[in-house]
């Protein structure tokens, strides 16, 4: 797949919150009881709709970032799981900064 077609389709995602915004709060329940039981499209869908964009792509790392917060989040699939630690640190930031998911 085109890297520009793909990033489309991720701005789209994110910018209409397609197939994801009436799951995000389920997710997010789901991940503070069990980090090591979330997918990575689900945690990826999850630091989406708390407002990190994209920021580039560099192997198998996703690098988000976020206006008015100074940590960005670096993700890495386990298959297709997402690493426990790396759900534990998106959810530490989505307390510290008071962020609401839909």
């Amino acid at each position: 797949m085109c890297y520009r077609l793909k990033y489309y389709r991720d701005w789209y995602r994110m910018r209409y919150h397609v197939g994801f915004m009436g799951r995000a709060s389920k997710v997010l329940e789901a991940a503070r009881k069990n980090p090591s039981g979330v997918s990575f499209a689900d945690l990826r869908a999850l630091v989406e709709a708390a407002g990190w964009a994209l920021k580039r792509t560099r192997g198998s790392h996703r690098i988000f970032s976020r206006p008015g917060t100074i940590e960005i989040v670096n993700l890495q699939e386990d298959g297709k799981s997402a690493k426990s630690y790396q759900v534990r640190q998106v959810l530490d930031l989505i307390d510290k900064y008071k962020i609401e998911i839909p």
